[in-house]
């Protein structure tokens, strides 16, 4: 699952930045929902806190000290249960150091598990809450299936550190329901005439060596009747970083230290997300 769907998960945090722009957040956990101005509304489950000061994640099916409402734990239990039938400790234990992973490497991770729409961190003084998107009403992305593999594909496994290049362009294709074949080293998209529409060339070790699209295929697309081909850089090797750009922090309630409770409201006034380059996505990931 780690590989399957990572690509996928990524692809729906750039859907996610696209639709909140600038817009100043806010969460409501007595109604369970988490807003973008007046713009956006939806429906979240509670997923971790973070603590700066020891710098550790508690999942928001240990934090008993915070009394989250039952409903709100419904995807943190569920990761608990993943974690217990494939044996990943991580997903099981309580809290987590965070010195070998980062909390955004972490919510990818369970945005993909649970199917989520996608993941959001909300920072308040001391921590931050971190929480999944969960909600029939959240808009698709319009956006050509082909065009946004060939975009967020290379991104992905430059900014992470995912093993098996094939396996996770794989489980990408499978969600957006791109039917494809493997060909020797090759893993081939076609359109309905049967003409390659996609080829991804891998080496030995299952690591992407080539990513073709023919634009002619992509609505919205450049103007280009000749196939694009994009070679990603290597996936940075060993464990993720902290990243640097963390937004800026915002006061609790003065009941909550700076812990890993569960803030009771967010104050409107989050960080824009709009404009973010390859390089920031890349540390706000961990890569």
């Amino acid at each position: 699952m780690y590989t399957h769907r990572f690509a996928s998960s990524l692809d729906r945090q750039h859907f996610l930045i696209d639709l909140i722009g600038n817009y100043a957040w806010q969460t409501d956990i007595g109604s369970g929902q988490l807003s973008f101005g007046s713009q956006h509304r939806w429906q979240i489950q509670l997923l971790a806190t973070e603590s700066d000061a020891s710098d550790t994640w508690l999942w928001a099916w240990a934090n008993t000290a915070s009394n989250i409402p039952d409903h709100l734990l419904h995807a943190s239990l569920a990761l608990k249960a993943y974690g217990v039938q494939h044996g990943i400790p991580e997903l099981t234990q309580p809290e987590l150091l965070l010195d070998q992973i980062d909390g955004h490497t972490l919510a990818l991770l369970a945005s993909g598990i649970c199917d989520a729409d996608a993941y959001y961190r909300c920072p308040y003084d001391g921590g931050a809450l971190y929480v999944l998107i969960m909600d029939d009403d959240f808009p698709e992305c319009p956006d050509p299936p082909l065009q946004r593999v060939a975009t967020v594909f290379p991104q992905a496994i430059a900014a992470l550190d995912i093993p098996d290049h094939e396996e996770a362009l794989c489980g990408y294709l499978d969600d957006y329901d791109l039917e494809h074949e493997h060909t020797g080293n090759q893993i081939i998209v076609r359109s309905e005439s049967g003409e390659p529409v996609l080829t991804a060339t891998f080496d030995e070790q299952k690591r992407l060596t080539g990513l073709e699209v023919k634009r002619d295929t992509q609505a919205d697309g450049p103007d280009e009747d000749t196939a694009a081909e994009r070679r990603p850089e290597a996936s940075a090797p060993g464990a993720a970083t902290p990243p640097e750009n963390r937004p800026e922090a915002c006061t609790p309630p003065e009941s909550q230290p700076e812990s890993n409770k569960t803030p009771a409201s967010r104050p409107a006034g989050g960080t824009s997300a709009e404009g973010w380059d390859e390089g920031q996505l890349r540390r706000m990931l961990g890569g």
